[in-house]
């Protein structure tokens, strides 16, 4: 009874490595990928800024705030300057005007000329060329990334009471590696 035992055990043994030595296995792989588009967008929440009427002698702080929002995933340092007229009627100038301050909200790099709608100790004035106001930080990527720029029209302030009439101003804001 004991060699029949020892041999169904021996031949259960054997089958079930026969079973798993021949089985049949097999594998298939897939791989993910993703591209991930390049992002270089830089956009304002305002297309105009309108500070109505000015009357000469009369204070004018009168702040304006427009929010620009950056979105790059490059990797790379970046910056944004800023190119600005004087406001002009189209034969007279108000000189210098506007003048512009920076504050970074969701940005983590370096402003220049920094300040807030209280005003700084460097303003950035009109005419400003080509003038850095944002480097940022060490390959900084972001989504969104917003940085206030305050505006002042700053009529007056130069002591020239400017000629009646709608002066206008262009500011440019690039963002560049």
């Amino acid at each position: 009874m004991k060699n029949i035992i020892m041999l169904v055990f021996c031949f259960v043994c054997c089958l079930s490595f026969a079973m798993f030595v021949y089985s049949a296995t097999d594998t298939a792989d897939v791989t993910a990928k993703v591209s991930v588009n390049p992002v270089f967008k830089i956009d304002a929440n305002l297309g105009t800024v309108d500070f109505g009427g000015y009357t000469p002698g009369e204070s004018q702080p009168n702040y304006q705030g427009v929010l620009l929002k950056c979105s790059v995933n490059s990797g790379n340092s970046w910056h944004i300057k800023v190119t600005a007229t004087e406001f002009t009627n189209g034969t007279a100038i108000i000189p210098d005007a506007p003048k512009m301050w920076f504050q970074k909200v969701s940005l983590a790099g370096t402003v220049n000329h920094e300040g807030d709608e209280d005003g700084t100790d460097d303003p950035l004035l009109a005419p400003a060329i080509d003038r850095v106001v944002y480097d940022s930080a060490a390959a900084e990527k972001v989504t969104n990334g917003t940085l206030a720029v305050w505006i002042d029209c700053n009529i007056g302030a130069s002591g020239i009471t400017p000629a009646s009439g709608d002066y206008e101003a262009t500011m440019t804001f690039t963002m560049y590696e």
